[in-house]
Order: structure tokens, then sequence, then C-alpha cells
């Protein structure tokens, strides 16, 4: 005699003789239905006749948007951010470099040479009025012109190092006095036509959230904390922990 299949459905009547029992053979798929996440199965108590779908009484059941979006918003939240940043996040990101270091010159070329590395072509850059970003770009997207010798007496000319034309870089300059803002302006740095040809507009919002939730997510990184790490090494892999695990459990 053939075993009946085993769906791992148990049924949701309470009146049921077979409520909640599993592994019964009580339980059978009679149709399916397409939604925006695929194809989902209804099913039936042969006890008490009842039908339900396999989605029932979970946050997919009934579902208007698509399933990889509720669970973006779900495990946002196991992460703790809160429902406006939920609401603002973008549908793909991920975060492509992660150095531990400080705000100086050095620290900026290895940010920018991790991200050129990781990247295909040469994305867009949005900052804060950071100076030694300009330098950390150009330093990784450039382009050098030689000139030929001339025969005459003298010293050839030096090659000439120029930012790459399909750079684009802008910056949000924020003026603050007394911990409160007084101006907010943009400044576009290089690449101007380009920017306004591809329609662009200079933010920094994106990595602001994505600040935010490293220091809500790391507690060395809370402000105003005695939760603080003595040692950088150890600092740093607890952000590449974190960076692993933002990107594994956020759509791509």
């Amino acid at each position: 005699m053939r075993k009946p299949k085993d769906w791992g459905q148990p049924c949701p009547n309470p009146e049921c003789t077979h409520y909640r029992r599993m592994q019964q053979g009580n339980v059978s798929a009679i149709a399916t239905y397409l939604t925006q996440s695929g194809k989902r199965r209804i099913f039936r108590c042969h006890t008490c006749e009842t039908p339900f779908a396999e989605t029932r009484e979970t946050v997919f059941f009934d579902l208007r948007t698509a399933e990889d979006k509720v669970m973006m918003a779900l495990k946002m939240l196991l992460v703790r951010v809160d429902l406006a940043g939920i609401s603002f996040a973008p549908e793909f990101r991920l975060m492509i470099a992660a150095i531990v270091g400080p705000r100086t010159l050095d620290t900026a070329q290895e940010v920018v040479a991790a991200t050129k590395a990781r990247v295909a072509g040469i994305p867009a850059f949005f900052s804060d009025g950071f100076t030694c970003y300009l330098a950390a770009l150009i330093a990784a997207f450039h382009v050098v012109t030689t000139f030929a010798r001339t025969g005459k007496r003298g010293r050839p000319r030096k090659p000439r190092c120029a930012p790459h034309p399909d750079l684009i870089y802008g910056q949000l300059v924020k003026q603050k006095k007394h911990g409160k803002l007084l101006t907010l302006s943009t400044r576009v740095v290089l690449g101007a036509e380009r920017l306004t040809s591809l329609g662009h507009t200079i933010s920094t919002a994106l990595v602001e959230r994505v600040n935010l939730t490293l220091r809500q997510a790391l507690a060395p990184l809370t402000r105003k904390t005695a939760s603080f790490c003595k040692d950088r090494e150890r600092l740093r892999q607890r952000v590449v922990f974190f960076q692993a695990f933002y990107n594994r459990h956020y759509p791509k």
C-alpha cells in the first residue's frame, strides 16, 4: 500500500481530532496558486474536510508584497533598524568595503582601493567634506599622459596624472555650530557633466544609514559607551563579521 506523502502541514482546525498533529496521513495537496513570490499549495484535511493554504497564520499569508522584500524588512528589524529607515532603504545594496582605522589619507586610500578591487567600472562617489577623499579617488582612478621627447635641451616633461574622465565625485557639506546644523550644501568636485547626464543627485543618506546600523549593531562603535575595543584587530574582526552578515542577509 502506498504511503501518503507527509507535507509537514498539521490541520489548523481546532475542532478537528487531528488539530496541530503532524505526520498523521490526513493532509493532502489539492491545488496550487501563483503569487508574486512563486507557487503556493492549498491543502485539505480529510478528517474534517478543511482546506487551508500553506502560508496560513504567517506573515506571508495573503501577501501583496514580494516575499524577498518582506524578508529584507524582517532581517533589518533583527539588526535594530527603525521602521523609518526600513521604509527608506533601497532594494539593492552592499557594504562593499569596511576598513578600521583613523580618519586619515592612508585609510581613505585603503577604502577606495578596496572598493575599486570589488566593483566593475567606475562608480559615482559621494561623501562629506573630508578633504582626503579627493586625493584617494584620484590615486585609484586616473589616467596618465606621457609626453614624447622633443630633442631639445633640458629636462623632458614629466608624465601628467589627471582624474579619470568617468570619475564622479560629489560632496554634501554640513556646517555645524555647537552641535546644531547651520547650513547644508552640495558640491560637485569631479564629473559634473556626467553626473547631470546620469540624472544622479548628491546624497549621503544611504551611507549614513549604514553607519547608524553599524553603531546600533556593534557595541564598540556606539557613541559614549564603555564597550570599547582595546585592540584594533579585534575591532576589525567584529566589523568584518558584521559586514559578512549584512551582505548575506540583504537582497542583492
